[in-house]
């Protein structure tokens, strides 16, 4: 089911996307989103602190620890971080000096904005409006940087908690919700701290990576850092009940044929398992064929009988 956007070109994935199944059988609402913007006091505090940190930065140009004169990196980033995050909603703001421009105010009042904060969007879609559907999601979800004077498409993922899909899915039947979140090696490091809040909800992880990337022997632990992987551990996350590598695009691979042909060994052995629980299961099916047969003639019998009662 394509729901969700997807791009060779950008992080598609801004927000922590959940995945449930949907009880709703209504034919016209087969898939459904249900966005859920921040709140309004939580965004205003950080549009206030961060012109206030500004102000600071602005008067010497660089923001200097009274301790020793140096760059204080502890107020720096923090405001780096919230200006890289809330550009997106702002055509106009490219430059952490562009906020001269303007005002807390003109931005908590930007008609975009005050819509989603504190809202609960909804949006559904019949079956076969998966294309359409995903359109109007992707709104809230991705982050594609627009053009000044370009407001009908403005991505709205800084003001967004959290996006809820629901489709009919089996896998998700008795309970299961799958969780698409931002990449943990994303430039933005917002998008970053987004990941690394909501992993701790999480039952298990799934960690992707390209087939072309995985082909070094250190791709395991290059996908996680070790800051990463002591946080999993002191959370309970980093087990082999709870952590899963998966390795995609294989069919994509330009020289997945030579791969084989260089590597029998270690595909043999990882495959053995596999080869032998074939073998086990076709014995087994030939068994349960060979009593189907024995029992059938016995159940046409009894089947004859019933139709005489």
């Amino acid at each position: 089911m394509e729901v969700l956007p997807t791009s060779i070109e950008i992080a598609s994935t801004a927000v922590p996307v959940e995945i449930s199944y949907n009880n709703d059988n209504n034919p016209d609402r087969a898939f459904i989103a249900v966005i859920e913007g921040i709140s309004s006091i939580e965004y205003a505090k950080d549009i206030e602190e961060l012109f206030d940190a500004y102000r600071q930065y602005d008067k010497v140009g660089v923001m200097k620890d009274g301790a020793d004169g140096e760059v204080d990196n502890d107020m720096y980033q923090p405001m780096m971080q919230v200006f890289d995050k809330i550009k997106w909603l702002y055509p106009g703001l490219n430059d952490i000096d562009d906020l001269k421009t303007t005002t807390a105010r003109k931005l908590l009042d930007e008609p975009h904005v005050k819509k989603i904060l504190d809202a609960k969007i909804s949006i559904h879609a019949a079956v076969g409006e998966t294309r359409s559907f995903a359109d109007r999601v992707k709104h809230y979800i991705e982050c594609s940087k627009i053009s000044e004077g370009q407001t009908s498409s403005i991505p709205l993922w800084p003001l967004v908690k959290v996006v809820k899909i629901y489709v009919k899915a089996d896998i998700l039947k008795f309970g299961l919700t799958l969780v698409d979140l931002p990449g943990t090696g994303d430039t933005c490091a917002s998008r970053v701290e987004v990941t690394e809040k909501y992993r701790k909800n999480l039952t298990a992880s799934v960690i992707c990576s390209e087939a072309t990337r995985a082909a070094s022997e250190k791709a395991a632990q290059d996908l996680l850092s070790s800051f990463e992987r002591r946080d999993m551990q002191l959370d309970g996350l980093y087990t082999s009940d709870s952590i899963f590598i998966v390795i995609t695009k294989i069919d994509d691979m330009d020289n997945f044929l030579s791969y084989i042909e260089a590597h029998p060994r270690e595909l043999k052995k990882a495959t053995e398992q596999d080869r032998l629980t074939i073998i086990s299961t076709e014995e087994q099916m030939k068994q349960m064929s060979a009593e189907v047969a024995t029992r059938r003639p016995k159940h046409e019998m009894n089947e004859q009988v019933l139709e005489k009662m």
